[in-house]
């Protein structure tokens, strides 16, 4: 019941927040009609995402990472998200200056939302120790695996954005828009390390007798996602300060962006970040 109502909630505010922007376009357009117009001007954004991925599934359909699942209390739980990844962003837009106060923009870009998730697994291992030369002896040890998805992933975005400057005489712009992302990159890497105890090199193979890097097995690289999502839907808000060079407006920003939807229809798993950019309008 909580899985469905974030899905209804979120929904709903992007919806809200749709119709609101819309609203406002309508409105600036009419304010434009009736001064005859304000300049129309173009501009570019550049900067770098920390992206922050969320997940909850036990593995990517057709891609088992523990096989068979009994419930055992030692089996791999669910995948989560894992820290920060970085990647660049950078779109040009169009802007429609309605008053000294307010500005509506379009935003066309590209956006990396790669990430990663991850699990671990607790068991015990036999370990075969020499014995002055000759002969082995046998001790268990615990031991633990983490297994490691990364997702490759990359949109096209189109955001409807709205600019506000609050305080007249201090360029202080509030930033909120909607966006629709069409996925691109749409790959995966996988991999199971032995991780404890951090002595040991294992054996692992791939299942067909070829040995893999030290303490590595099940490894997928460059796969494509199954059932991958084609348009994304996401909301995106911060502030900006724009500083004035001649004819050109600079505007450091910061953003948050979160998007909707799921990366693929089988299983939760979504992103969000900041963005610290930079964007160069022409007056």
């Amino acid at each position: 019941m909580r899985h469905f109502s974030w899905h209804f909630i979120a929904g709903r505010a992007s919806r809200i927040m749709l119709f609101a922007l819309v609203c406002v376009t309508v409105h600036s357009s009419s304010i434009l009609a009736q001064s005859g117009g304000k300049k129309l001007t173009f501009g570019v954004i550049g900067g770098y995402a920390l992206n922050q991925h969320s997940a909850n599934f036990a593995e990517l359909p057709g891609f088992p990472i523990y096989s068979p699942r009994t419930g055992a209390a030692n089996e791999p739980g669910n995948f989560t998200g894992a820290g920060s990844q970085g990647g660049v962003t950078f779109s040009a837009f169009a802007q429609y200056e309605v008053s000294p106060q307010l500005a509506v923009q379009l935003r066309a870009g590209y956006a990396d939302r790669s990430g990663k998730a991850t699990t671990t697994e607790n068991y015990v291992i036999g370990l075969l120790s020499p014995i002055g030369g000759s002969g082995t002896t046998r001790t268990s040890v615990d031991a633990q695996s983490l297994y490691t998805i990364t997702g490759n992933f990359s949109t096209l975005n189109i955001e409807p954005t709205v600019v506000f400057t609050p305080v007249d005489n201090l360029p202080l712009k509030v930033i909120a828009g909607v966006g629709v992302n069409l996925l691109m990159s749409k790959t995966f890497d996988q991999t199971e390390q032995l991780i404890l105890p951090d002595n040991v090199i294992a054996g692992f193979t791939d299942g067909r007798g070829t040995s893999l890097y030290p303490n590595t097995r099940n490894v997928q690289a460059g796969t494509t996602l199954p059932n991958a999502s084609s348009l994304i839907p996401s909301v995106q808000f911060g502030v900006g300060y724009g500083i004035l060079l001649n004819a050109v407006e600079i505007t450091p920003e910061v953003m948050y962006s979160l998007m909707l939807g799921n990366f693929t229809s089988d299983i939760s798993w979504k992103a969000s970040g900041l963005r610290f950019a930079i964007a160069a309008r022409v007056r």
